[in-house]
């Protein structure tokens, strides 16, 4: 093999060793509690959401230490409490305030062996109205070096508040005539306008009769 190609090789390997070591992880979504329960959750009331993130190597290293972890939130005077597991022992917390909360990339980053996990914990404010579409309670993303979004990396959990559903009263075929939900004409009891016109025409056939026998 010449020089060249032995360049050519050796460029080749190093480019997937770092490819291998700037993976993007897998981040996995568990042990979720709110307050209050999603079943109860309005516009403009106070919610705190509490849940772990297990970070699951797919790479050389449990996260690239050069990338970092992007939490975002769309509640209203946001407040994070996050702390970083490693096998099982905190080695780091962060708090933050507003929109958003990041973890480093050296924080997470160690030998894949090692088990990594993020306790988070945000509290804030709903938004006002009941159009939830495009409203997030937290979004998760890793970024890259540049502090772009590495595609396909984490997860979001919307906002949907609960929905009444109105079940429409059960409608009866009446042999009446009336329509289902409207009301008759108030009249005399037992009044109807077919008994009403026999009656006429009887009226009026027996003054006819009485007429004839007189002449």
């Amino acid at each position: 093999m010449n020089t060249a190609c032995s360049r050519v090789v050796l460029a080749s390997l190093l480019l997937l060793v770092c490819a291998a070591g700037t993976a993007s992880a897998t981040l996995h979504m568990e042990q979720i509690s709110m307050v209050p329960d999603s079943r109860q959750i309005m516009p403009e009331s106070p919610v705190k959401l509490a849940f772990g993130i297990t970070v699951v190597p797919s790479g050389g290293r449990t996260f690239a230490d050069g990338h970092s972890l992007q939490l975002t939130t769309d509640l209203r005077n946001a407040s994070w409490e996050l702390a970083v597991f490693v096998d099982g022992i905190q080695a780091a917390t962060i708090p933050a305030g507003g929109r958003a909360a990041f973890v480093n990339g050296y924080l997470l980053s160690y030998e894949t062996l090692r088990d990594v996990s993020i306790n988070v914990t945000v509290t804030g404010t709903t938004p006002p109205g009941m159009d939830t579409s495009g409203i997030n309670l937290v979004q998760v993303t890793e970024l890259d070096n540049a502090g772009k979004p590495v595609p396909g990396s984490g997860f979001a959990m919307p906002l949907l508040y609960p929905t009444t559903r109105i079940t429409p009263a059960p409608t009866t075929n009446r042999t009446d005539g009336i329509a289902p939900g409207s009301q008759a004409t108030p009249g005399a009891p037992g009044f109807s306008f077919q008994g009403a016109a026999l009656a006429t025409i009887a009226g009026a056939f027996a003054i006819c009769t009485g007429y004839r026998r007189r002449r």
